[in-house]
């Protein structure tokens, strides 16, 4: 048998196997942190779905401790109810329960919470930066200045954690957690970078972690025998943080205390000196780890701290297929593995590992829009590619009553998934796409350097669509004479979206391009290229091109590059930016592009010229208004617009749409 579906003993608690959900928020619970429907119906997928042990959200252990609009909540015995329906359900489904004990710290405000912020030391969450966009702190200038707890204070958020734990048990729970990780407040105690205390609770390695220990054993009192788990940042990534060197030492000290596993994960908030790695081809500094980043970054820093225990130590960070889920357990890197993001996509990827349906699992592509990008901005969050994601009781899919023949044109994201959806729903669907493949953009995308997770949603869409009757016609452009043929009940329009080319320029011109043509067809391009636009598409080409070892600049109207992308996409663009020494030009407005020449008014207002052998445009994406007009009106049917032809967007509208028009016909 595979080794990491072997069951597995964590002091005296049984797993079926060696994989768990690492703990994620979700803001599905109320604002009093109750559990609700939403949230059972969430866990229970995944426990469906085949994983040995679920860890809960971050559940806040005191009310000063929550961080989220809408996070789970353990701090008043009220709240035992709800808990334990949700444990009863996830244990009806075959899976362990085990809640996160966790509390902010200085990483929430006075106007999350209605109370004082507090912190090991009187340090700023964000000292002088601005904090990520969308999230909510009392000052956006520069974050709230915490208040040092007292040592009296120190031991009542002691008892605040060892209460929450009993409320675990009582509420029917396997096994605690305690969030001792990135930043928030026990993290912060044992970190030099933000503890700066003289006393028992710092001055020292010992001092530093007297906190946790002191949480630990009070926690131990309270559950008997039920395992404790500890998340820590195996490194801070942070100039004065804590490094591998330090949680080598801190890991036994745990294991003394009594934890029984230690989950390694990594990072911290509030750098002040970021650590950028210009020179590496990796970058694991971005703490939510997108597409950017190598699978698997903590490995690492899992195998560093398992030299140092016997208890065992669990691996999380960008692990997203089987082959590296196999990888880890079998060469002994870590004894378990927490799957966090690959279960938003897949809730079913435990069991589609163990029968060996691999082909069949939906992999995460890492693009952070639906789970962090919603989280940091205090939304709920779902999945790009997988709408159903917090929508269990909402988006389940069930046969139609009434069969309709529907007509589907364009085989991009949003058109072949409502075709998978709608024949999945019973319906006989004809998908038309005028290129000689389906993908569209997704195709385009995972082009781009470092993109190559998108290709696997795209093999996810070809691999599902192949297995349905849904008759495919290519190199075929919408037409009369096909939609007669046809002789459709419905169609949906989902033609997608074509690049935005100012009027005074021409796009088949000599030496200009448009950024498709660069990254579809792979086109020659002169020494020195200028990219106008600073969007997402115009940082991909400008990276494709600085790999290539072309002098590249780069023109944005705005004051800033990819001014609507996450945050650690910004940070990511911004090292390609100095690793490839491309010139940046934000807040030049462009005035006018003839061949080899770019006339810009740049950000003094002062007219400028700017000399290139090719230039790029990536100046956005426009719809095609005139699609609808040439469908036949004699037809007689509904037509229904979805995805890039409706507003060029992103691939979490584009899927979210097509989806909730599919299940709705």
């Amino acid at each position: 048998m595979n080794k990491v579906f072997e069951k597995v003993m964590i002091r005296k608690m049984e797993l079926k196997n060696r994989l768990m959900m690492s703990a994620m928020v979700t803001n599905f619970s109320t604002k009093e942190g109750e559990v609700t429907d939403r949230l059972i119906a969430y866990h229970t997928e995944r426990a469906k779905g085949g994983v040995g042990l679920i860890e809960t959200e971050a559940s806040y252990v005191h009310p000063s401790g929550k961080g989220y609009v809408n996070q789970l909540g353990i701090y008043k015995d009220d709240l035992i109810p709800g808990l334990k329906k949700l444990a009863n359900s996830v244990h009806a489904s075959g899976a362990k329960m085990m809640s996160q004990l966790h509390h902010a710290g200085r990483r929430t405000s006075t106007a999350m919470t209605g109370y004082e912020v507090v912190a090991p030391s009187a340090i700023a969450c964000f000292q002088g930066d601005a904090p990520p966009k969308g999230m909510i702190i009392a000052d956006q200038s520069g974050g709230t200045l915490p208040k040092e707890l007292s040592q009296e204070e120190i031991h009542q958020f002691v008892g605040y954690f060892a209460q929450a734990a009993q409320r675990a048990r009582e509420a029917g729970f396997d096994a605690v957690s305690i969030h001792a990780a990135h930043g928030y407040l026990v993290g912060s105690f044992l970190s030099p970078f933000t503890n700066k205390r003289q006393d028992a609770y710092g001055r020292d390695r010992e001092g530093r972690c007297r906190f946790l220990l002191e949480i630990i054993r009070a926690v131990r009192k309270e559950i008997g025998e039920l395992p404790i788990y500890v998340k820590i940042s195996g490194d801070e990534f942070v100039s004065g943080g804590l490094s591998l060197v330090d949680t080598r030492e801190i890991a036994p000290l745990v294991e003394e205390a009594g934890a029984d596993a230690i989950i390694v994960s990594a990072g911290t908030v509030g750098q002040s000196e970021e650590i950028f790695p210009i020179d590496k081809p990796t970058y694991t500094f971005l703490r939510t780890l997108p597409m950017y980043t190598p699978r698997g970054s903590y490995l690492s820093l899992a195998q560093g701290i398992k030299e140092k225990v016997r208890i065992p130590v669990i691996a999380v960070g960008r692990i997203n297929i089987p082959s590296l889920v196999r990888e880890v357990v079998e060469q002994n890197k870590a004894d378990l593995v927490a799957l966090g993001r690959a279960l938003l996509v897949d809730p079913s990827f435990p069991n589609k590992m163990e029968r060996g349906e691999e082909k069949g699992i939906r992999t995460c592509i890492a693009c952070n829009q639906g789970c962090l990008e919603n989280l940091f901005h205090q939304r709920s969050i779902t999945c790009s590619i997988n709408p159903v994601t917090g929508r269990e009781n909402e988006l389940k899919i069930e046969p139609t009553k009434t069969l309709k023949k529907i007509v589907v044109i364009g085989g991009g994201p949003a058109g072949t998934e409502a075709a998978r959806i709608l024949s999945l729903r019973g319906h006989n669907v004809s998908l038309v796409e005028a290129g000689d493949q389906l993908g569209g953009q997704v195709r385009l995308a995972c082009k781009a350097p470092h993109r190559e997770e998108i290709e696997n949603y795209l093999h996810f869409l070809l691999t599902q669509i192949e297995k349905l009757p849904v008759k495919i016609i290519l190199k075929t452009k919408m037409n009369a004479s096909l939609l007669q043929d046809l002789s459709p009940d419905m169609i949906i329009l989902a033609t997608g979206a074509k690049p935005w080319i100012p009027p005074f320029v021409q796009a088949q011109a000599d030496g200009i391009l448009t950024a498709e043509e660069i990254l579809k067809q792979g086109k020659n391009v002169g020494e020195a290229v200028i990219v106008a636009g600073g969007g997402l598409v115009g940082c991909e080409v400008a990276e494709l091109l600085g790999e290539q070892g072309k002098r590249v600049t780069l023109v944005e109207m705005l004051n800033d590059i990819i001014p609507d992308e996450f945050s650690d996409t910004k940070k990511y663009f911004e090292n390609v930016m100095a690793k490839y020494h491309i010139r940046v030009l934000t807040g030049s407005v462009i005035k006018q592009i003839t061949k080899g020449t770019m006339i810009i008014k740049n950000s003094q207002g002062k007219e400028e010229s700017l000399r290139a052998d090719t230039i790029v445009l990536a100046l956005g994406y426009v719809s095609d208004p005139d699609t609808r007009r040439e469908i036949p009106s004699n037809l007689g049917c509904k037509v229904f617009e979805i995805g890039d032809c409706v507003k060029p967007r992103k691939i979490i509208d584009a899927v979210l749409e097509a989806y909730q028009l599919a299940m709705s016909i």
